[in-house]
């Protein structure tokens, strides 16, 4: 697209970034922060930009490049520092590192007993998901989740692992009907066949989805407790007409109970909770509709370490019960502290699978950073 006069709007995301280049270099730019860069280009327009960065090099330009994917450090770098925790864990020329090395020191703290040490015993499958393929909205030919399948057995935690633009969140929310950049899938439920087009399909073949964002797309943030409760469930708790507010009242009273959820009463407004609290009210929410699998996206963002600890029993006591668990999280050892078995996707694919007693977390992280992936599928 040549035409200047293109709103940027109208611009897919990998051209967008091209203009914010652009713009930095319009006003001579001497210093040039890329964060991320490449998260949302396809390989010709990400191989554009490398080109472009080279240049700038060549012309003195200074540049810090933000990145998960250690290729694109390791290929434009001179020097590479490592953060780990928000702290500086080392800087090194690159020719002095290579990616087993910068693995080593991403990996994160080490598992400690914040973790449920029970054991899980698997059953049967209770969910499927076949050949999941989503398209990028905005970015034409770009795939977010290419051709992914697994499954879940009834007493399992799955979980995901993966970096920033894995897929992993896209993937959730395709399965869940919530994604229009879905182009195909096929899911089971208990060995049926179960159509999802949109989230209340979803709800009705007993699936569950705690958001990765509780405040957009968890909870009502200006309503009260009980009736974020009891949303979900309202066929369930009073019929599909006529609604029974004691029936939900008792609901919610039984939930915040069992949650432990810190609050005057059922009609405190869930946006004056804090965020541990918040994030066990909307665990609840997907807990009365009594799911037969239950996905939960980041559950522990934003929370402080005591009430990630109740929402560890909670899985932990859920999985224990029978419930089918997909847990996603961009935490490494609460992956690796939480799952029975482990699935990490990389640019929209899977790219390794790992029993709990297998995993350790420099395996997790090649395979999240597409190295050696190929070796460790199963």
């Amino acid at each position: 697209m040549h035409n200047r006069y293109v709103p940027v709007g109208y611009l897919g995301i990998g051209q967008q970034h091209l203009v914010e280049i652009a713009k930095a270099l319009a006003r001579n730019a001497r210093i040039l922060v890329l964060d991320e860069p490449t998260a949302a280009l396809t390989d010709p327009e990400a191989e554009s930009l490398f080109g472009i960065l080279r240049r700038l090099r060549e012309g003195g330009t200074g540049m810090i490049y933000i990145s998960h994917k250690l290729d694109e450090v390791l290929r434009l770098s001179d020097r590479i520092t490592v953060l780990r925790d928000g702290r500086t864990v080392s800087t090194d020329a690159t020719s002095a590192l290579d990616a087993k090395r910068m693995i080593a020191r991403m990996v994160g703290r080490e598992v400690t007993d914040i973790f449920p040490t029970t054991r899980h015993k698997p059953e049967n499958v209770v969910f499927e998901a076949r050949a999941v393929t989503v398209h990028d909205p905005n970015v034409p030919g770009k795939l977010l989740v290419d051709n992914v399948s697994f499954g879940v057995r009834r007493g399992e935690v799955l979980g995901i692992a993966g970096l920033v633009g894995a897929g992993r969140s896209e993937l959730m929310m395709a399965i869940f009907g919530a994604h229009p950049g879905r182009r195909h899938a096929e899911f089971f439920v208990a060995g049926s066949r179960v159509h999802i087009d949109q989230p209340s399909d979803a709800i009705a073949a007993g699936i569950g989805f705690v958001t990765e964002d509780r405040k957009r797309f968890g909870l009502l943030l200006d309503q009260s407790i009980v009736v974020n409760l009891t949303l979900a469930a309202l066929k369930r708790l009073s019929g599909p007409v006529v609604t029974h507010p004691d029936a939900e009242t008792a609901a919610g009273q039984r939930s915040m109970k069992e949650m432990h959820i810190k609050a005057r009463s059922v009609f405190t407004v869930a946006g004056t909770l804090s965020g541990g609290n918040q994030q066990k009210v909307v665990l609840a929410k997907w807990l009365l509709t009594d799911p037969k699998v239950l996905f939960l996206d980041e559950p522990t963002r934003g929370i402080d370490v005591g009430a990630k600890q109740e929402i560890y029993l909670h899985i932990n006591r859920l999985a224990s019960e029978g419930m089918a668990i997909v847990l996603v999280s961009s935490e490494l050892p609460e992956v690796l502290g939480l799952s029975d078995r482990i699935m990490v996707l990389h640019e929209g694919r899977i790219t390794g699978e790992f029993r709990r007693e297998e995993a350790t977390a420099e395996a997790v992280m090649a395979a999240a950073t597409g190295q050696g992936a190929a070796a460790m599928v199963r």
